[in-house]
C-alpha cells in the first residue's frame, strides 16, 4: 500500500451537459460507472475507491446502484465539484486523493500506479500525467495531498476552479509543489473518454474488441487494437479535448466565491468589545449572519449590490432590512440630498419640504388626514399606540406581529428585561388570521382595549374578509385599528396594505422603504385622533423634520410613483420563486423546504428534519449563498435596481446552496459543512413575518 491512506474518488453524475445519463449507460453488460470503478479497484496501492455523485435527485439512481453493489458512495454539490471532492475526501479520511472522472472506462491502473510511485517521495503536493498532454484523453491521473485539496477548496473562487478539481493547483505553481510525470510516446491525439455519442460508440467497439481478444485493456493493448483497426479513429478523434474546462473558463466571470473575511472578522472582534451584539441593530449583527463564515461589516453599495470590508461583492436581498426601495447610491436621490445639504440639515423652525412630504403622504395613503414625522418604525408604532390610548382613554393594546423595541410592545415578548411588570400587563398578542382568538381578548378586556395593531400582511396573506372583520370587531369594542405598515408601506403598493386590501385603519405607521435608506418614519391617520398631539398627547422629536431624510423621501416617492415598484418586485419575486421551486423539487427537498409570502416579498423556510433544526439548515443555506455572492436572511426584499440577471445569478448560487442543504440532510449533520456560527436570532419567528 501507499505510505499514507490513499483514496480514489470517481466523480459521476447523470446530468452531463453533452451526454445526459451516460454514467449508467450499458457498456458490455455493466453500467459505465461500474466499469470505471472495477478498473480503479485494480490499483494495488490505494486503500479505497469512492464514487462521488451529487445530491440532485436525478443521481438517486447512481447512489442506489452503488449501495446495491457495495460501492462506497458520497453525495455532494452538483456544480461545485471541488466542494464535493473535498467533503468526500474528509468523510473517507483520505490523506492522498486520486482524482478520476467517471467517463473514462479505459483508465489504466498501471498508469495510475506509475504516477503514485513518482508522488510517493512526499516531496510534492500534487502530481499528474496531464502536462504536457501526451497520453490519450481519458487516461488522466492526478494525485494530491489532502492539505493541497483543502487549500484549493478554501481558496478557489472561479467557476473553472470549482468545476475542475485540480485547476486551482495548476494555476498556482508558486504556491504548490507540482510534479509533472511525463510519458515518452505522444498519444495525445487519441480520445478515450465518453462525453458525446461518438465517444460512446468508439468505446463500445474497443470493449467489444478487447472481449474478443480476452484482454483487460491496458494502454499498449488498446494501442494495438487501433493499429489493427485504424477505422475506429474516425469515430471521435475530431472532437475537442478539454471541452468542459474550456466552457468553464469562458464562464469564469459568472461566479466569484467570497472566501476572505479577514478584515470583517477583525473588526467584529473589536466591535464585540465596544458595542452590544457588535451592532446598532439586532438584525444586522453577526448573530444573523453565520459568524466567521459571512461578512460582519459592509462598506458600500450600488444598485442592488453591496461590498463588504474585504471587497467581496453580493447581490443584496436584505437591503438594510427593507429600506432600500430604489437602490443603493441612486444618483437622483443622492443629488436631492446634496441639494438640501447645501441649505442645511436641521433648523429652528419647520421647513417647506416637511410640509410637501406631509401633503404627499396624505394624497397617497387612504387613512392619512394628518402626518407626524419621527425617525424609525418603533417611534411610529409607539406614537400610534399613545394616540389611541389618548383618544379612547383606555390602556390595553392587542397586537399581532413585530412592532419595534418600545416598552408597550417589547414588554409582551421574551425580550422584556427592564420593562416594568405593570407595563407588560398592558399588551396582549393574538395570532394572525385567527378571529376567535382576537374575539376572546376583546371580550376578556372589554371596555379596556385602546387599540388593535397588526401588520396588514407579513408573509402570510390575510384570509378573505379577515382585515374587514378585524376592523369591525375593533370598532364594535370601541377601540382604534392601527396598521403597522413599516414593512408593507411602499412595498405592497404605494398605498401600502390598506390600499392593496381595501381596508382603511384609523392610524398607520410608515417607514423603511419611504426614504430609500434615510432615517425617516411617520405616523398618519384620522384628523380627530392626530390632532390630540396638539392637546397633550406628547409626540415630539428634535430630528423628526431633519431635512436630508425628508428630501430623500420626497425623491424616493417620486421615483416609486414613476416606476411601478410593486410590479417590478412581483415580477422578480415570481422568477425567484419559480426557480427555487424547481431546484427544491430537483433535490427532493419539498418535505423540508417551503416558501411563504406573495412574490413581492418571498421567504424561504426550513423545517426540523432528523436531528437538524431549522436554524442548522438555514445557516448552511445562508453561508453557501453568501460564498456565491448572495446576501439574504429569510425574506427576500427587492429594490428597483435589482434585475433579471441578478435573479439568474441568485438561482445559480441557490442551486449549490440547496445542494449543500441536501448533503447535510443526507448525513444528518452540519459537521464539516457549517464553517462559522449558527444563525441565532434575538426574536423567535414572528407570528406574521
Amino acid at each position: 500500500m501507499f505510505p499514507v491512506r490513499t483514496v480514489i474518488i470517481i466523480q459521476a453524475r447523470m446530468g452531463s451537459r453533452r451526454l445526459p445519463k451516460k454514467t449508467m449507460m450499458d457498456l458490455c453488460g455493466k453500467p459505465l460507472v461500474q466499469q470505471v470503478y472495477d478498473r480503479a479497484r485494480k490499483v494495488s496501492t490505494v486503500d479505497e475507491v469512492v464514487v462521488a455523485t451529487t445530491v440532485d435527485r436525478s443521481d438517486d439512481e447512481i447512489e442506489a446502484f452503488c449501495r446495491a453493489e457495495h460501492i462506497p458512495v458520497f453525495r455532494g454539490s452538483e456544480e461545485d465539484v471541488l466542494d464535493r471532492y473535498y467533503r468526500a475526501a474528509a468523510r473517507y479520511d483520505a490523506e492522498a486523493v486520486v482524482r478520476i472522472t467517471g467517463d473514462c472506462p479505459l483508465l489504466d491502473p498501471l498508469e495510475i500506479e506509475r504516477v503514485l510511485l513518482a508522488f510517493s517521495s512526499g516531496e510534492f503536493d500534487y502530481a499528474s500525467n496531464t502536462r504536457p498532454p501526451r497520453l490519450p484523453d481519458g487516461l488522466d491521473a492526478a494525485i494530491m495531498t489532502r492539505d493541497a485539496l483543502k487549500r484549493s477548496w478554501q481558496g478557489a473562487r472561479l467557476r473553472s476552479e470549482r468545476e475542475h478539481v485540480t485547476q486551482y493547483i495548476r494555476n498556482r505553481p508558486d504556491a504548490f509543489r507540482i510534479l509533472d510525470v511525463g510519458f515518452d510516446e505522444d498519444c495525445s491525439a487519441y480520445r478515450w473518454t465518453i462525453d458525446r455519442e461518438e465517444d460512446y460508440e468508439f468505446i463500445r467497439k474497443v470493449y467489444d474488441e478487447l472481449a474478443k481478444r480476452g484482454q483487460f485493456g491496458h494502454l499498449p493493448e488498446v494501442l494495438r487494437i487501433l493499429e489493427d483497426k485504424p477505422e475506429l479513429l474516425e469515430i471521435n478523434t475530431r472532437l475537442q479535448r478539454d471541452e468542459g474546462l474550456n466552457t468553464s473558463l469562458e464562464e469564469d466571470d459568472k461566479i466569484i466565491l467570497n472566501s476572505d473575511f479577514t478584515r470583517s472578522n477583525s473588526l467584529l472582534e473589536r466591535a464585540k468589545r465596544s458595542m452590544p451584539v457588535a451592532a446598532s441593530t439586532y438584525s444586522k449583527s453577526y448573530r444573523y449572519f453565520c459568524e466567521g463564515a459571512m461578512p460582519a461589516f459592509l462598506n458600500r453599495g450600488d444598485g442592488g449590490h453591496v461590498w463588504d470590508v474585504d471587497e467581496n461583492e453580493y447581490i443584496d436581498y436584505v437591503v438594510a432590512l427593507g429600506p432600500i426601495s430604489v437602490g443603493y447610491n441612486d444618483p437622483r436621490i443622492n443629488q436631492a440630498v446634496r441639494d438640501q445639504l447645501e441649505k442645511g440639515m436641521s433648523f429652528s423652525l419647520t421647513t417647506e419640504i416637511e410640509l410637501q412630504l406631509s401633503e404627499k403622504l396624505i394624497d397617497l395613503i387612504p387613512c392619512a388626514e394628518m402626518v407626524k414625522f419621527v425617525k424609525n418604525g418603533s417611534d411610529a408604532t409607539g406614537a400610534a399606540v399613545r394616540l389611541a390610548r389618548a383618544f379612547t382613554d383606555r390602556d390595553m393594546v392587542l397586537c399581532c406581529g413585530y412592532h419595534g423595541w418600545q416598552e408597550w410592545y417589547v414588554g409582551s415578548t421574551q425580550n422584556n428585561l427592564g420593562v416594568p411588570n405593570s407595563v407588560r400587563e398592558l399588551t396582549r398578542s393574538f395570532p394572525y388570521n385567527d378571529l376567535p382568538a382576537l374575539g376572546q381578548l376583546l371580550s376578556l378586556y372589554k371596555d379596556r382595549v385602546a387599540a388593535v395593531i397588526l401588520e396588514p400582511m407579513g408573509l402570510v396573506p390575510p384570509d378573505d374578509g379577515y382585515l374587514n372583520a378585524v376592523k369591525q370587531m375593533t370598532h364594535e369594542n370601541g377601540a382604534l385599528l392601527i396598521f403597522d405598515e413599516v414593512v408593507s408601506g411602499f412595498r405592497l403598493g404605494l398605498t401600502g396594505g390598506q390600499g392593496y386590501f381595501g381596508v382603511t385603519p384609523d392610524l398607520a405607521a410608515y417607514g423603511k422603504a419611504m426614504g430609500n435608506g434615510a432615517a425617516i418614519s411617520a405616523v398618519v391617520g384620522r384628523k380627530d385622533v392626530m390632532s390630540l398631539i396638539e392637546k397633550g398627547a406628547f409626540i415630539s422629536t428634535t430630528f423628526g423634520g431633519e431635512t436630508l431624510a425628508i428630501a430623500a423621501a420626497l425623491k424616493t416617492i417620486q421615483i416609486l410613483e414613476q416606476e411601478d415598484p410593486f410590479a417590478h418586485f412581483t415580477h422578480l419575486g415570481q422568477l425567484l420563486l419559480d426557480g427555487m421551486t424547481t431546484i427544491v423539487e430537483d433535490y427532493d427537498l419539498t418535505d423540508t423546504v417551503s416558501f411563504e409570502g406573495l412574490p413581492y416579498h418571498p421567504a424561504v423556510r426550513f423545517k426540523n428534519t432528523g436531528s437538524l433544526e431549522t436554524n442548522d439548515l438555514l445557516s448552511v443555506f445562508q453561508q453557501e449563498a453568501a460564498r456565491r455572492g448572495v446576501l439574504m436572511l429569510i425574506v427576500h426584499n427587492f429594490c428597483l435596481a435589482h434585475t433579471e440577471a441578478d435573479i439568474r445569478l441568485t438561482l445559480e448560487a441557490y442551486r449549490h446552496s440547496f445542494g449543500v442543504v441536501k448533503e447535510a440532510l443526507t448525513y444528518d449533520s452540519v459537521d464539516g459543512i457549517l464553517r462559522g456560527g449558527k444563525f441565532s436570532p434575538i426574536f423567535a419567528r414572528r407570528s406574521n413575518a
